[in-house]
Formats: C-alpha cells, structure tokens, sequence
C-alpha cells in the first residue's frame, strides 16, 4: 500500500535513508531532500554540483550526513536543514577524468 507519492528532478539510485521521521534522499539530477515520512510532505531540498549514486552515511552524533557525487565532492549537510557545512574535494574520480 502506498502512502504517499513525491516527484523529484530525477531519479533515486541510492537508497533512501531514515532518520526518526525523515526520510532523506538524493537523485541522479544531484538534488538532495528531505522527506516527512507520515505525510510525504518535503521539507527542504537543495541541488548539489552533480549526479549521487552513492548511498546516504549518517554522522549521527552531529546530527550531519555526507552526500558524494560522481564529480568526486563529498558534500556534509545539516540533516534538520539540508544547510551544507562543508564540502571535500577527492580526486579520484572515475566518470570525469
């Protein structure tokens, strides 16, 4: 049974993350956001450099998450508001050499 349904700029690769009564999720377009999980109503979304096929990794203690893209910038957001805290640059990048 479906409880609510959201449209999104792209579609979800990686899987969706649940923090208390948030769902938190990242599409292919590189656009990050936050989900009420009993309504399906989204409560902030933000667009990031490029396209996230990695899975969501929670840094609970600081209530942070880190996002990483395919243009090898691993982003640290605000989980309560999507604000970005910082972003790391890695070079390895395997799509844009």
């Amino acid at each position: 049974m479906m409880l609510w349904k959201i449209v999104c700029d792209g579609s979800i690769l990686s899987s969706p993350m649940l923090v208390d009564t948030i769902v938190l999720c990242a599409t292919l377009q590189g656009e990050f956001l936050s989900v009420e999980l009993e309504t399906g109503t989204i409560l902030w979304k933000i667009q990031l450099a490029a396209p996230i096929f990695a899975n969501l990794c929670m840094i609970e203690e600081q209530n942070r998450v880190l996002v990483a893209n395919v243009k090898g910038l691993i982003t640290l957001c605000d989980a309560t508001n999507g604000r970005i805290v910082r972003v790391f640059v890695f070079f390895f990048n395997k799509f844009n050499k």
